[in-house]
Formats: structure tokens, C-alpha cells, sequence
């Protein structure tokens, strides 16, 4: 409830860093909500167990639409976005991209692709454009861990990973 009242007062265009894990958090509480739901044995048919079902789908959409929109500005969001698709289930998936691409614009990406990418190549370590990158990108960290002996040459006990 209190995510829809920001989302009418403020909406979710302007950048805001904490709003993503609230956004995620919310999300992936009606994510379990509509996968228990649809676990169900049957006993709790009836207009209130739809209403429940219907507002948890409801709060999965305007999640994803915060998430998309928070994700114009931060790689970190659209990031949360796709990790958050792929939770939902693919029935209700499909409702979700139904409305995340009435509000997408042309440099939105809503695509699964994306999620393979998260997993990039970016330093792990690096605060400063100055900083070499080379020797600290993911690959070259775990290329020094693959060649890493476990017995040190000269007696050295002490051998570093990234130079």
C-alpha cells in the first residue's frame, strides 16, 4: 500500500537509489504471494482469494514499471528488473511484458538476453577511472586463479592474485 501512495505522489521517473530494493522487496513478496496461490489445493477458492491474487499481480506490475523506469538511470536497476522477471512465473510474466511495453520507450530493453549480461566483464575492485582495469577484470582474476599453485616455489608463503 505504501509503495501505490509514493507511486501516486511522486511516481517513479526521477532517480531515486533506494527506491530499487524496496521496489524488489514488495515485488518478490506478491511474487511468493501468486506462487502459493497458484500451489493451492483448491480450498481457498472464492472472490477473496482472487482479490488477493489479483492485488499481488497488480503490485508485480507497478514493481516492474518502478524497476524499468529506475532503470533509464542505473545499470544496477535494470539489472533488478531482470532478475525480478525471471521470478515471476511465466503465465503471469506475460502479463507483465504486456504492460512494461505499453510504458517502454525506445531505449528500453525489456528482454531476457539482458540477464546473461549482468555477468559481466566490469572490475570488481575499481573506484577510479585512473585505476588500471586490465589486470582486474573478472576473467583475469579467476585466469590467476586457475594457474595459482597450492605449493608456494621458494618457500614464499605469501603470493599475490592481482598485481
Amino acid at each position: 500500500m505504501l509503495l501505490r501512495l509514493f507511486y501516486l505522489r511522486h511516481g517513479f521517473a526521477l532517480f531515486d537509489s533506494g527506491i530499487g530494493l524496496w521496489l524488489m522487496m514488495a515485488g518478490n513478496v506478491a511474487v511468493m504471494e501468486t506462487k502459493a496461490a497458484a500451489g493451492d489445493d483448491g480450498s481457498s477458492t472464492g472472490k477473496q482469494h482472487q482479490q488477493d491474487v489479483d492485488a499481488a499481480l497488480s503490485t508485480i506490475i507497478l514493481c516492474a514499471r518502478g524497476m524499468l523506469e529506475q532503470g533509464r538511470h542505473s545499470h544496477f536497476h535494470q539489472g533488478i528488473l531482470y532478475a525480478f522477471r525471471a521470478n515471476v512465473r511465466p503465465s503471469d510474466r506475460e502479463l507483465v511484458d504486456r504492460h512494461l511495453q505499453e510504458v517502454a520507450t525506445a531505449t528500453d530493453v525489456v528482454d531476457d538476453k539482458l540477464l546473461t549480461q549482468i555477468q559481466s566483464i566490469l572490475p570488481v575492485n575499481v573506484i577510479s577511472i585512473a585505476d588500471d582495469v586490465k589486470g582486474k577484470e573478472l576473467g583475469k582474476v579467476i585466469e590467476g586463479l586457475v594457474n595459482l599453485s597450492t605449493a608456494p616455489d621458494d618457500g614464499d608463503s605469501s603470493s599475490s592474485l592481482v598485481s
